[in-house]
């Protein structure tokens, strides 16, 4: 099995950051070095 890169917390931030601010879904991705399929 593969080890996540992000704890359930850190994803729960990401996505909060993407409802709370005006960043868009590429920008995040990019911030975070992960793919839009995998932010989706």
């Amino acid at each position: 099995m593969v080890k996540s890169k992000f704890t359930p917390q850190e994803k729960a931030r990401i996505i909060l950051e993407s409802l709370n601010t005006n960043i868009n879904a590429a920008e995040l991705c990019r911030r975070y070095n992960i793919g839009p399929l995998t932010f989706y």
